[in-house]
């Protein structure tokens, strides 16, 4: 089990230039899966997820070739998996259903892993892929599907999500007829992953709404595209240089994307600007408590909530977290704990009394978000830490240290 090995109380300063997004590339990496041409990527991240998506999509035929930071991903020979056991790995393993039902007709793959942190059905995805012709089973911790062809549906999603609307998306673009889908997501991904497919040709309406229309086109032909910059991983980087009381720039990232903290940031004391064709987080002496929630974009981002649970460790009063979107993902807690955090925790509400300073302490890594939220922390402490688990901090964030040291951070992979 890998570790972080940190030595904080240091201010982090600097600028930082953020990976492609790993919320955008993954769909994207299995939607290629639908061209019959070449698909060309710029900025697909390096990290462990995008590795075991290249996996699976290998294990389909497909031919992955990385020259001076593309990534070429040949279509011509696909088949039919023999093994998909790597899907398990990661919550976006699901993508797989609706391109092996539209290619093929049948998938078989199991459950999707990722991090966990409670409950993470995958029942609206299910529903949907029904809806639209697929006779699916879950046995024995494997989904079965069948379905001679998908056909356009009318689907409504209960709620707003991030995976069925992948899912979804990725089901209608070759199927038969129209897919009309209310309450879909509107996070800068989709619309990443709507921008990629419409480049090969597919017919979607709607993007940036949450009602889509999506015209099923038998095929789709080569294309290049860029990933956007991951605003998680920005975000990450804005807070931690926060939390430690120093200032750091973040550049690759949508201004509107991170801009969107804005509101929460400044109940924080957090002022962002725009610098030297970046975003830049001014931080006080010390933070303020505030009351957050999570939501759907442009509001705060389910991943972003641990590190917004480390600031409000040492802010000043009481603030509070609400978590509206997932089960169980303030595990992180009792890390923030160990290094001197008070805090209650009461079903999908936490409650932090800022203390004046965080002392350095051994941690482990509960999950990806969780896992960089205790480094955020412990580069925050005074002393020595160490964070475990590292592999599951890697799966989210490239070069994770490397640019930690380049803002000042003292940390080593050990």
């Amino acid at each position: 089990m890998g570790a972080y090995h940190i030595f904080g109380g240091k201010r982090l300063f600097g600028e930082v230039t953020v990976s492609g997004s790993k919320n955008a590339a993954l769909p994207i990496l299995f939607a290629s899966l639908l061209f019959l041409e070449p698909v060309t990527l710029l900025g697909v991240p390096h990290i462990s997820d995008t590795e075991a998506a290249l996996s699976l999509l290998c294990e389909c035929g497909v031919t992955a070739e990385k020259k001076d930071g593309l990534l070429r991903l040949g279509t011509e020979h696909l088949a039919f998996p023999n093994k998909t056991d790597t899907a398990n790995r990661l919550r976006a393993g699901i993508y797989l259903l609706p391109v092996l039902l539209s290619r093929f007709g049948r998938a078989s793959l199991p459950l999707p892993g990722g991090c966990d942190f409670g409950s993470r059905p995958i029942d609206y995805h299910l529903a949907a892929l029904s809806k639209m012709g697929a006779d699916i089973t879950v046995c024995d911790g494997t989904v079965y599907a069948e379905a001679k062809r998908l056909r356009g549906a009318d689907i409504v999603l209960p709620k707003r999500s991030v995976g069925a609307t992948v899912s979804v998306i990725l089901a209608a673009v070759n199927a038969e007829g129209t897919t009309r889908l209310f309450g879909a997501a509107e996070e800068p991904h989709i619309q990443n992953l709507i921008g990629f497919l419409r480049k090969g040709g597919a017919k979607i309406y709607g993007d940036g709404t949450p009602n889509l229309v999506i015209e099923g086109t038998k095929t789709l032909t080569e294309t290049r595209h860029r990933i956007i910059g991951d605003m998680i991983e920005g975000g990450t980087y804005l807070l931690m240089g926060a939390l430690t009381g120093g200032s750091v720039t973040v550049k690759g990232v949508a201004e509107e994307e991170l801009f969107s903290l804005a509101p929460l940031f400044s109940e924080m004391g957090i002022r962002l600007e725009k610098r030297d064709g970046g975003i830049t987080a001014v931080s006080p002496a010390r933070l303020s408590a505030a009351d957050a929630v999570t939501a759907p974009y442009p509001l705060l981002p389910t991943d972003l909530q641990p590190l917004v649970g480390a600031c409000l460790s040492v802010a000043d009063g009481v603030g509070s977290i609400r978590e509206t979107v997932w089960q169980d993902r303030f595990r992180y807690t009792d890390g923030l704990k160990t290094l001197g955090a008070r805090i209650t925790v009461s079903g999908n509400k936490a409650v932090f009394y800022g203390v004046k300073s965080l002392y350095g302490a051994n941690t482990v890594a509960p999950d990806l978000r969780g896992g960089a939220a205790l480094v955020a922390a412990s580069l925050a402490a005074t002393g020595e830490s160490r964070v475990s688990n590292r592999e599951l901090i890697e799966r989210g964030y490239a070069a994770f240290p490397e640019k930690l040291r380049s803002l000042g951070a003292n940390i080593e992979a050990v």
